[in-house]
């Protein structure tokens, strides 16, 4: 999640204190919207995990793609 780098982060100033990822060098205004984005996906996923309607609107996508893929190889201007 933290970019790596070959230099430490700085020392803690209090044992109570927080690393964030400014103190590692990150941008903190991309992890945290990285954050954000990655939150959402789970909580939809564990939504989904309940309701079949969510279910059957999040796998539409990947359907007409598989279709459309399958159509595009059958094409005779296809080539491998």
């Amino acid at each position: 999640m933290f970019r790596q780098h070959t230099s430490h982060p700085p020392p803690l100033s209090r044992p109570s204190r927080v690393l964030t990822p400014a103190d590692y060098g990150g941008d903190t205004e991309r992890e945290r919207s990285f954050a954000q984005v990655l939150a959402q996906r789970e909580t939809t996923y564990a939504a989904s995990r309940t309701d079949a309607r969510l279910c059957a609107e999040l796998e539409r996508p990947m359907k007409q793609i598989s279709r459309q893929v399958r159509a595009l190889k059958q094409s005779p201007h296809f080539k491998a």
